[in-house]
């Protein structure tokens, strides 16, 4: 997590929240994903689980009288990382997949 803070320049501690959406949001046991280690070290508070973020946003683009500034407002401020091209993330997802070896079969 702080891997992505650094690309997006971020300092953690400054964030008002942290929003978490999708599935993945609506299921998550946020002091479970806290503990693992999935998510930053922060206030519950701080933290929003969104399950229909996207369904939101195709609704406000729909509705927005002027669609297309909507729209570029938005694509201004987004930045794609692309985590496999980064190695740091590569070696830290291998590290933890936790992965058994194979018992042989008889």
């Amino acid at each position: 997590m702080a891997q992505l803070a650094v690309f997006a320049g971020l300092d953690l501690a400054r964030l008002d929240s942290f929003w978490i959406c999708g599935s993945f949001g609506r299921h998550l046991q946020l002091s479970a994903a806290i503990r693992l280690g999935l998510l930053p070290v922060l206030s519950p508070a701080r933290f929003r689980l969104l399950a229909d973020a996207s369904l939101a946003g195709c609704e406000k683009l729909l509705l927005a009288a002027e669609p297309g500034k909507f729209k570029a407002e938005i694509t201004q401020r987004i930045e794609v990382v692309n985590l496999g091209g980064v190695v740091e993330y590569e070696n830290r997802f291998i590290d933890h997949l936790r992965l058994q070896p194979i018992g042989a079969t008889e």
